[in-house]
């Protein structure tokens, strides 16, 4: 990573699933002793301005409310993109001093760039786009592909990719070293790289297989139907018969009906993604054995085989023609910040947008590095938070933690809502000062469908959590959570967020119901009033289940009284959480 840090290219890093950012790049400093091919030093030109820099600056549309469309990938930006691509390619040339060193140069890429022949960035394949707008999972096989192990190749065909920064890396691949070059070093694509952007093990049985078999028994057993000829070629199946014949088990189907689908669902999703055709239309069924027994196959070592599938096909890549397999593309659009967030240093946000929402309530608004980048921050976790507050009595710097209540799903920015008497802390914020933060922090851990209910008991400022939860929830079309929030307040006035909850409300009336308590309500109100009583949570929050559990956060007196209704009512440890 340090090599990519010297480039002043914020945005780059590898998506991960957890709160850190991990640094799994490998790569090995180039010198004039290395391979012979030395390289040129940066450009002594001043540094062009950060949209420049990220490449970053010319996305696809962001993704807005609700969540993205399951598609795999945008189609191509206009030219525009090629000319903010070639302002960074411009200023960063990382090709060797002696270019004899180089093999079929005339039909490299970075070729048709040093030319300003470069018409447009890559062009994607749409099998995965394509894929998903045949398929949409149905819920009944959903724990298969769980167990299977590719839930999450199926949740990476939802991203938003950045086709100027695939393109500056693929034009940035060598196929004489099988690495990237950039111009302080190089790097390449490790097995660690692919396992943790795709989710896949490593260690375990090696995919191998036979071409060796009976397709209409193989696929009588494990499918359930024998393909006719036409659906044939060779020993590859059509993924869209798979998808006709597969997609839609049924209500009433039995547990050997779901398995039969998901081997479907999964082998096509292998087809489209993992290992595509020229045309990304067929699979080969060299693959569906390995489907037999679910459990095992979430134990196989795929890493190797898809890392070799990269090696070679990228290979083709480099010549402009050519268009870009998505699990390639996935590959390389991880290495783009998918978080812009340090556990342990703080970094800096520009408020870039200040909005007083009533005489104790202000929203901040701070920019990402990109109008691509994204805060990373897990669901239900918060950030601390450093304006130069001063320090305490211990000497330590004030720190203040705080929720967005934005995700990642809004590009390009965060948002913070702060109220009541910690709101001094950001009374002097002007727009175009900076914020510190750091994170993610907190306990919470949430993954879909770790449990059938929430129950939410917030006061005050305590919904900002609870918000992030829900809508994160709400907005995923794979997540059936049902969401129960009492939200308790002194007046009308206090309540947070009041026009984005009744949204919400409106919006998913099946999974989200919200009920509103008041100290001091107006004459006319059909909330609750006082405080949230055990009458409330009874008729409000799902009952004690193992399925269930119930979210607190508000202040301490509140936190400790709904702790002690809640254990009156039958609510275990477990069934409970406290932010």
């Amino acid at each position: 990573m340090a090599i990519l840090e010297t480039l002043d290219i914020p945005t780059v890093g590898v998506a991960v699933a957890v709160s850190a950012v991990l640094a799994v790049v490998a790569y090995r400093s180039f010198t004039s002793k290395s391979r012979g091919m030395p390289f040129a030093p940066p450009s002594p030109r001043s540094p062009p301005s950060p949209t420049a820099l990220c490449i970053a600056a010319a996305p696809v549309a962001p993704s807005g409310h609700p969540a993205p469309a399951p598609v795999a990938c945008s189609s191509s930006p206009s030219l525009d993109s090629v000319d903010i691509y070639m302002a960074f390619r411009g200023l960063h040339d990382a090709d060797p001093l002696d270019p004899s060193v180089l093999l079929l140069q005339h039909r490299h890429r970075s070729h048709f760039v040093d030319t300003e022949q470069l018409q447009d960035v890559l062009r994607p394949r749409q099998q995965m786009r394509a894929f998903l707008s045949m398929w949409r999972m149905d819920p009944g096989i959903r724990p298969y592909v769980l167990r299977a192990g590719f839930y999450g190749i199926y949740r990476l065909g939802h991203i938003i990719i950045d086709w100027p920064l695939i393109t500056c890396l693929v034009e940035r691949w060598r196929p004489e070293t099988h690495t990237f070059h950039v111009p302080l070093g190089e790097m390449t694509i490790t097995l660690q790289d692919v396992a943790i952007i795709l989710g896949l093990r490593i260690d375990g049985p090696a995919v191998t297989g036979t071409c060796m078999v009976d397709v209409a028994e193989l696929c009588g057993e494990l499918l359930g139907v024998t393909p006719p000829a036409d659906a044939l070629r060779g020993l590859t199946i059509s993924i869209r018969w798979l998808c006709q014949h597969l997609s839609t088990p049924g209500p009433d189907a039995d547990e050997v009906a779901l398995e039969r689908s998901a081997r479907g669902f999964i082998l096509a999703l292998m087809g489209s993604f993992l290992f595509p055709d020229k045309k990304g239309v067929h699979v080969h069924l060299c693959f569906l054995p390995l489907l037999r027994d679910l459990t095992l196959t979430s134990t196989y070592s795929c890493i190797a085989g898809v890392v070799q599938y990269l090696h070679t096909h990228i290979e083709s890549y480099v010549v402009p023609a050519w268009t870009v397999d998505a699990v390639l593309v996935v590959v390389l659009h991880s290495y783009r910040s998918y978080g812009c967030l340090h556990p342990e240093d703080f970094k800096k946000f520009k408020l870039v947008k200040r909005t007083q929402l009533s005489h104790n309530v202000a929203e901040f608004r701070f920019a990402l590095p990109t109008p691509t980048s994204v805060l990373g921050l897990p669901i239900g976790k918060h950030i601390s938070c450093n304006y130069g507050w001063g320090k305490d009595a211990t000497g330590a710097e004030v720190v203040k933690l705080y929720t967005p209540t934005t995700l990642d799903s809004d590009v390009g920015y965060f948002e913070l809502v702060i109220k009541g008497r910690m709101s001094h802390h950001f009374r002097e914020m002007c727009v175009g000062d900076y914020l510190a933060v750091k994170g993610p922090k907190g306990r919470f851990n949430y993954q879909v469908g770790q449990v059938r209910a929430f129950g939410m008991l917030a006061g005050g400022s305590g919904i900002t959590p609870m918000y992030q939860v829900a809508r994160a929830i709400l907005e995923n079309l794979e997540d059936k959570t049902k969401v129960h929030l009492i939200y308790a307040n002194v007046t009308l006035e206090d309540i947070l967020l009041k026009e984005e909850l009744k949204d919400l409300a409106s919006s998913y009336p099946d999974s989200f119901k919200v009920y509103c308590v008041l100290n001091e309500p107006p004459e006319v109100w059909n909330g609750g009033v006082g405080f949230v009583s055990k009458e409330m949570i009874k008729a409000h929050c799902p009952p004690p289940a193992s399925d269930i559990q119930i979210l607190r956060c508000g202040p301490p007196p509140m936190n400790k009284a709904m702790a002690a209704i809640l254990d009156d009512l039958g609510y275990s440890s477990e069934m409970q959480f406290q932010f």
